[in-house]
């Protein structure tokens, strides 16, 4: 993954560059992306975002308004750090969760 260039020329990558980027599809028109694929971004975001949350990182709405906005710059990419180490111990949990294991083993539909 190339990253994602900040305003001041900075750029981040990795797991920030996934929420900016992710975010960037999911809140901003740009008319690039296909309907499924602003779809899968919307979710994709809202599962990080609710990681996020659940590791303690409370601003989910501003970083969300920023990205929308169309800004990228350090601080941006600082705080999607932030809410992206905040997630790290749930991400696993939740992708658990969503492929259908529970503490007892798997639950058979």
């Amino acid at each position: 993954m190339a990253g994602i260039a900040g305003a001041e020329g900075a750029a981040c990558s990795g797991a920030p560059a996934i929420l900016i980027f992710a975010a960037r599809t999911a809140l901003r028109d740009t008319g690039d992306t296909t309907h499924e694929g602003v779809r899968r971004c919307q979710v994709l975001l809202e599962i990080l975002l609710a990681a996020a949350r659940a590791g303690g990182f409370a601003q989910s709405d501003v970083l969300c308004t920023l990205i929308a906005r169309g800004d990228v710059s350090e601080r941006v990419q600082r705080m999607a750090a932030a809410a992206m180490t905040a997630a790290e111990a749930n991400l696993a949990a939740l992708a658990v969760g969503r492929a259908g294991f529970s503490g007892a083993g798997v639950d058979r539909d």
